[in-house]
């Protein structure tokens, strides 16, 4: 599992040098995240989390520009009709089918 998210830029080798798809994981993490379609299997990054909290994670991983990433998060719910389930720690009531 560590050796998928370092590939995945989610965690930095702890020594040495990666490179996917000709990209340095370390440099390029965002041409990498781009390359490979990263999408994780569960749509929560962490249990612990609110929908907003999440929201924000995914932002950073697909590189939502700082000055954007709060309004569009709040946004989001909003738009999809989420509002009541963002600051839940769920998945924005989606259930595991």
């Amino acid at each position: 599992m560590t050796v998928i998210k370092m590939l995945c830029t989610l965690l930095p080798p702890t020594s040495g040098t990666v490179r996917v798809v000709g990209f340095d994981i370390c440099t390029q993490a965002v041409d990498v995240r781009h390359a490979i379609g990263y999408v994780p299997q569960m749509l929560s990054a962490d249990g612990a989390l609110t929908g907003y909290e999440n929201l924000i994670v995914f932002a950073k991983l697909y590189d939502v520009p700082r000055g954007e990433r709060e309004k569009q998060v709040r946004e989001f719910p909003g738009v999809h009709g989420l509002v009541e389930s963002a600051d839940k720690h769920s998945n924005f009531g989606i259930s595991d089918k």
